[in-house]
C-alpha cells in the first residue's frame, strides 16, 4: 500500500493526482479486502465442512419443528373453531389443552427466526407478548382483523392466552362467548391467522432448503450467521423478556408478574423451559423431534479448537445450559407470575446464570467463528 501511494505522488501534478489515486487505490483495496475476507473465514471455520451442519440443521431440526408446528396449529384452529361453534367447557377445555400444546411447540421453532420467518414476521405475528388488553379489547369491537403489522400486541399467542383463560372461570367463558359474537369471531381469526401463517413458513422452508444449505462461510447474511443471530436473539428474549422484565431484573428491582409469557394459562414456566431445551439442542445438533444427534454448533467450535481460560468453549456453555436447568427446575411447581415475588432470590440466581450464558453465546462464540451479531439489542437489555 505504501509503495502505491508513493508512486502516485511522484507522477501526478495537482490536478489529475485525486483522479489517479483512486483509479489505482480502489482496485487495490478491493482485492485486498476479498483477500483478507477469505482467509479470515478459512482461519475460523478450517476445512470444515458446513453443508453437512447446514443439511443435518434443515433436514433434522428446522423443517420437522416448522411441519409439527403447522400439525399443531391447524389441530388448535380445528379446536378453537369447535368451542365457538358449540360452546360448552367441554369444547372450552379442549381449545385450551391444544393452545397449549400449539404454544409450547412454538418454543422449538422460534429458534429460527430468519429466511422464511424473517419475511413472514413470524415472531411479531404469532409471539408479540404480553397482550394488550386495551389494544385487543378495541380492536374485537372495531371488528380489526388485521394481523400484519408487527408491532401490534393484540395478536397470535398472546391474545388467545387472554381470550381462552383470562374472561374468568370456565363457566364465566362459555356464558361470553354464548353472547358476545363479536369475541367469537375474533377469536377464530386469531386462531386462523397463526394457522395460515404456519402453512406458509411450511411451504417456504421447503423451497428455501436448498439455498439455505448452500450459503455458507461466516459473513453477514451467510445461513450459518444468520442461525447465530437467531438463536442469541432468541435466548436474549428468554432472558430478558420472558425472565428478566416479570422478575425485575432489568426494570430497577420493579417486578411486574404480568408481564411474564402466557399470565392468563399460568404457561410461563413451561414455556421458558422448553425454549431454553430447543436452544440447547440447536447447539449440540440434536433432532427436537426424534432426538437424533448429528453436527450442531458445538461440534464447530470444536473443530477449530475454541477455548476459553483453559476449557473448550463447547463443554462451557454446555455446562452452564446445565446449571441453568437446574435453577428453573428447583423452582416450586407454581406460576412464574407468582414466583416473581414469593420466590424472589431464587429467580434472581436463576437470572444471573442466564445472563452468564449471554457473554459465552453472544461474544466467545460469535468471535470464534468470525460471525458479526448484527440483530438490535432491545434498549431495556443490560447486556
Amino acid at each position: 500500500m505504501y509503495l502505491v501511494l508513493m508512486t502516485l505522488k511522484m507522477n501526478c501534478n495537482m490536478k489529475s493526482c485525486s483522479m489517479k489515486v483512486l483509479f489505482y487505490l480502489v482496485p487495490f483495496m478491493l482485492l485486498t479486502s476479498c483477500t483478507s475476507d477469505s482467509e479470515n473465514e478459512m482461519s475460523c471455520t478450517g476445512d470444515y465442512d458446513q453443508k453437512v451442519l447446514l443439511a443435518h440443521m434443515a433436514d433434522q431440526l428446522i423443517i420437522p419443528s416448522v411441519q409439527s408446528f403447522e400439525a399443531q396449529a391447524q389441530e388448535m384452529n380445528q379446536a378453537i373453531s369447535s368451542f365457538v361453534n358449540t360452546t360448552d367447557e367441554t369444547t372450552l377445555e379442549q381449545a385450551q389443552n391444544s393452545f397449549k400444546e400449539a404454544y409450547t411447540q412454538y418454543q422449538r421453532l422460534a429458534q429460527f427466526n430468519f429466511g422464511p420467518a424473517d419475511q413472514l414476521n413470524f415472531r411479531e405475528r404469532v409471539n408479540n407478548f404480553p397482550v394488550n388488553e386495551n389494544q385487543l379489547v378495541t380492536s374485537i369491537e372495531n371488528e380489526d382483523y388485521d394481523f400484519s403489522l408487527s408491532m401490534q400486541y393484540d395478536q397470535g399467542f398472546p391474545a388467545l392466552d387472554y381470550l381462552l383463560f383470562g374472561q374468568g372461570s370456565q363457566g364465566e367463558t362459555v356464558d361470553r362467548y354464548v353472547n358476545e359474537e363479536k369475541l367469537q369471531t375474533y377469536t377464530e381469526a386469531v386462531s386462523e391467522d397463526i394457522a395460515n401463517t404456519a402453512s406458509l413458513l411450511s411451504t417456504q422452508w421447503q423451497e428455501y432448503r436448498e439455498e439455505f444449505i448452500d450459503r455458507t462461510g461466516t459473513a453477514a447474511g451467510a445461513s450459518l450467521a444468520q442461525m447465530v443471530n437467531s438463536w442469541n436473539e432468541e435466548y436474549e428474549i428468554t432472558k430478558r423478556d420472558r425472565l428478566g422484565i416479570p422478575s425485575g431484573q432489568v426494570t430497577l428491582g420493579f417486578a411486574n408478574p404480568t408481564k411474564v409469557e402466557a399470565y392468563y394459562s399460568g404457561l410461563s414456566i413451561a414455556l421458558l423451559h422448553s425454549s431454553l431445551q430447543a436452544a440447547q439442542k440447536v447447539f449440540v445438533g440434536e433432532s427436537l423431534e426424534q432426538g437424533t444427534d448429528g453436527p450442531g454448533l458445538a461440534d464447530l467450535l470444536d473443530h477449530v479448537g475454541a477455548e476459553k481460560e483453559g476449557r473448550a468453549l463447547s463443554e462451557i456453555i454446555l455446562s452452564q445450559y446445565q446449571i441453568i436447568d437446574e435453577k428453573l427446575l428447583a423452582l416450586p411447581n407454581s406460576r412464574l407470575s407468582d414466583l416473581v415475588d414469593s420466590e424472589k432470590q431464587a429467580v434472581e440466581e436463576l437470572y444471573i446464570e442466564a445472563s452468564r450464558q449471554v457473554l459465552y453465546k453472544k461474544t466467545d462464540l460469535p468471535s470464534m467463528l468470525c460471525i458479526a451479531i448484527t440483530y438490535v439489542d432491545n434498549p431495556s437489555d443490560s447486556d
